[in-house]
């Protein structure tokens, strides 16, 4: 667990006075940067998915492909459909918690530490809140700067039946996302 916090916190530790989220990066990906300086746009089109019925197309980086270097199990990108350029409107790295040794209390540990470090290093305040709905429970930290855009650190852990009928695994996820990705998407 200590190696994996610490790649974390290394991921924001350069950037003690972000004054905005596009001054933090996943995987080398900062809000606004093209997915083609990364990924083929070949490559790209076929790995974007429409979750949310909206003008967001979210790219994921496939699991088979996609080796981390900050320890996240899978890398999202969300972007304009009509972008030529695929820029970045919201970057989330994700961690699954599908297998014994990884489960939900090993979930909110990291996650509080996450926040804890983040709040530390950054002097940036989280809101904390959970909730549960008829696919799972949440527990959220949310750092919302005053143009409506956020860092979210969270856990969800889904339920059997959505585990089963959806292929979903637990999980804990960092997102970066834009006050426009968030209106685009209908948040």
């Amino acid at each position: 667990m200590k190696t994996l916090l610490t790649l974390f916190v290394l991921l924001f530790s350069s950037l003690v006075l972000a004054e905005d989220i596009s001054d933090f990066e996943i995987e080398g990906i900062s809000i606004g940067d093209s997915l083609l300086k990364n990924y083929k746009e070949d490559y790209i089109l076929d790995n974007s998915y429409d979750y949310y019925g909206t003008d967001v197309l979210t790219f994921v980086a496939p699991e088979i492909d996609y080796k981390s270097e900050s320890g996240y199990d899978s890398i999202q990108v969300a972007f304009i459909k009509s972008d030529i350029k695929y820029s970045a409107i919201q970057i989330a790295g994700t961690i699954f918690f599908d297998t014994k040794s990884k489960n939900m209390d090993s979930c909110l540990k990291i996650k509080d530490q996450i926040v804890n470090d983040l709040t530390k290093q950054l002097n940036i305040i989280f809101s904390d809140r959970s909730y549960s709905d008829e696919e799972g429970d949440y527990n959220i930290s949310t750092m919302e700067y005053e143009n409506g855009d956020l860092i979210r650190v969270y856990c969800s852990d889904w339920n059997n039946k959505v585990e089963k009928n959806k292929g979903w695994s637990d999980n804990l996820r960092i997102e970066i996302i834009t006050d426009k990705a968030l209106s685009l998407m209908g948040y």
